[in-house]
């Protein structure tokens, strides 16, 4: 700080690098060093990597904001022979960027598009017998698939250009050497070929963006394209794993499976996007591509376990993130009961559930639905069939009569309102309800002597409660 202004070393992008630092030298003196402007044609973001990664080296900035030739290194000890110093770091970090400029000079030889061959030989599972090129076929054929759910009206050749582009960087000789540049080399060098090609300029970003958000803290896509195709190898890649690894029960998460959940999450909550899963996944094992063998041998898997282990995974990562953000226990459970990937929905369900429960009728609310669901539960304990099939010919009083009608009304408002996401009118419509179900329990005797008059009795109250069942199971809720 001594030596340089704050505001050119970037100190805040810099957090991590100089915590590895401080971890590993115990008296840190600064070192003010150079190396050859010609260096700085290279991409910056090689440059900047190659001082991080390797040599722990402190970039620093010019006024303007872009990358100076001048950079920091820190020694362990006294300042004492400092220039044998700065040269012995000069001369590592220039030979690190002849080494950057030769891989980017060998890189540009080759036409970006014609690396997706290439992926043919980069294995991405060897237990799903499958590389990238492969992968790249199973992520277009489901972000077409998306693109449809989700609206987003992404012409479908963009979308076949794009993912066949995505990966390709994996195939440069930067990207072997550092890892780190993956997605950051695809825009690259994909914005030199779409500029070359007359492509849209949103392909090459789309290379870096689609890997993005790498956890629920980071930011999302910034445009519709990327948007899709990192819902896409996202979702590709737990279903991938899912099915020859098993997904993640503990704390352990070597293939960072939990952050690619949370990443869709992210994503489909703050740009209100509701995912059907069960589709999706049916989808996707459908297409050849994803035809498996382990070791010689075809994988056979159960779907319906399949989908529902997806699901319950699911249903964990946003247990989670509801509860970070201060939500209750009660109240995600109630929610999620029969969670399908509706993301956004569940969200606005639960967000009024939260106002809702501050209200003095909440209360009652939730007492009503409980004797609902105790009547239903001693009926099932009776070997009643819990179906909502009345019979209108067995209904003989006026409240059963009146429940009937009104019910059947309020059904298909409810399911109209959760379609358009106004949850809160259906809170207010099922309060309106409740002194129709009053009048029903204080005037009507379920378990009659008669049994076919009892048994559709059982069925309109489960009617009912289906009803309140399309925003969630309240059960749960704990009063």
């Amino acid at each position: 700080k001594n030596i340089v202004s704050r505001k050119k070393l970037k100190i805040d992008e810099n957090d991590q690098l100089l915590e590895e630092i401080s971890a590993t030298v115990e008296y840190p003196t600064c070192v003010l060093c150079e190396f050859p402007k010609e260096f700085l044609k290279l991409p910056e973001e090689f440059i900047i990597i190659c001082m991080k990664v390797k040599q722990k080296f402190i970039p620093v900035y010019t006024e303007d904001n872009l990358l100076s030739n001048v950079f920091i290194g820190v020694k362990n000890g006294f300042s004492e022979h400092l220039e044998n110093v700065k040269q012995g770091f000069e001369r590592v970090l220039i030979a690190r960027l002849e080494d950057i400029k030769y891989y980017y000079e060998e890189d540009k030889k080759t036409i970006f598009s014609s690396r997706t061959q290439q992926l043919k030989h980069i294995v991405y599972n060897a237990k799903l017998d499958s590389f990238y090129y492969d992968k790249v076929l199973r992520i277009r054929q489901l972000s077409e698939l998306l693109n449809e759910q989700l609206n987003l009206q992404l012409d479908k050749e963009l979308i076949s250009i794009t993912t066949s582009l995505i990966k390709n960087d994996l195939t440069t000789k930067i990207v072997y050497e550092y890892p780190e540049l993956q997605g950051i080399a695809g825009r690259i060098y994909c914005s030199e070929y779409c500029k070359e090609t007359n492509l849209p300029l949103e392909i090459a970003m789309c290379c870096e963006q689609h890997y993005l958000p790498k956890s629920y803290e980071d930011k999302i896509p910034q445009d519709k394209l990327s948007i899709l195709i990192s819902l896409s190898n996202k979702l590709s890649d737990i279903i991938d794993i899912s099915m020859v690894e098993g997904l993640p029960t503990g704390s352990s998460d070597i293939f960072g499976i939990k952050k690619l959940a949370d990443g869709i999450i992210k994503i489909s909550k703050e740009l209100k996007f509701d995912l059907d899963l069960e589709t999706i996944i049916k989808f996707y094992l459908s297409h050849p591509i994803t035809r498996t063998s382990l070791q010689g041998k075809e994988v056979r898997w159960d779907f319906p376990l399949l989908v529902e282990a997806i699901k319950k995974f699911f249903v964990q990562r946003y247990e989670s993130i509801l509860l970070q953000e201060g939500y209750k226990i009660d109240e995600i459970r109630a929610v999620l009961w029969n969670f399908n990937g509706e993301i956004y929905k569940k969200w606005l369900v639960i967000s009024t559930i939260k106002i809702f429960r501050q209200k003095p009728e909440f209360i009652k609310f939730i007492q009503l639905y409980k004797r609902v669901k105790n009547i239903l539960t001693q009926a099932k304990n009776r070997n009643f069939v819990l179906s909502d099939e009345v019979d209108i010919n067995l209904l003989s009083l006026p409240e059963e009569k009146e429940l009937f009608e009104k019910s059947s009304e309020l059904k298909q408002k409810v399911e109209k309102y959760y379609i358009d996401g106004k949850i809160e009118e259906i809170v207010n419509l099922l309060l309106e309800f409740k002194p129709v179900v009053d009048r029903f329990f204080d005037k009507v005797l379920v378990f009659t002597s008669e049994e076919n008059v009892a048994a559709n009795r059982v069925k309109l109250l489960n009617s009912v409660l289906k009803i309140f069942n399309i925003i969630g199971q309240l059960e749960y809720i704990q009063l």
